[in-house]
């Protein structure tokens, strides 16, 4: 009886659909978040633009299944659940549009954070997003 061995083949890289400058570096999602504020502004989004932002974060932060927290992050429920059932004594549409606003931004803010916190720092290195953040401040100080 005769064995055979197989070598192993290697397979080539195919190519990308785009060119190399077409594609975005790794970990740009922070610096697109926090330092194209001016443009949200000039688009007239600025009010709305954490929850568009935070709305296409949700589906791949789920669709991984294992979704991590950091500790004591249960108290940050506490306040949203809170904040949910304030909801009750509101007595005017308008006041309901105003609560429905801000919990827009505290349910964006958990999304955003949950989505940075669950991002490997390989994919997302923990100097991008701290000179994302300046940027962004340097822009709020400037604006």
């Amino acid at each position: 009886m005769t064995t055979t061995t197989v070598a192993p083949t290697r397979s080539r890289a195919l190519p990308s659909a785009r060119p190399g400058w077409a594609q975005l570096p790794e970990g740009w999602q922070p610096y697109a978040v926090f330092t194209l504020l001016p443009v949200w502004w000039l688009l007239g989004l600025s009010f709305f633009m954490w929850p568009l932002i935070a709305l296409p974060l949700v589906y791949p932060m789920f669709r991984r299944g294992e979704l991590h927290v950091p500790r004591r992050f249960g108290i940050w429920l506490l306040f949203i659940g809170w904040m949910i059932a304030s909801g009750v004594e509101l007595s005017s549409p308008s006041r309901m549009i105003a609560w429905s606003w801000r919990l827009s931004f505290y349910l964006s803010a958990t999304m955003i954070f949950l989505w940075i916190y669950n991002t490997s720092r390989e994919r997302l290195p923990t100097r991008t997003i701290i000179n994302a953040l300046a940027a962004y401040w340097v822009i709020v100080i400037i604006g």
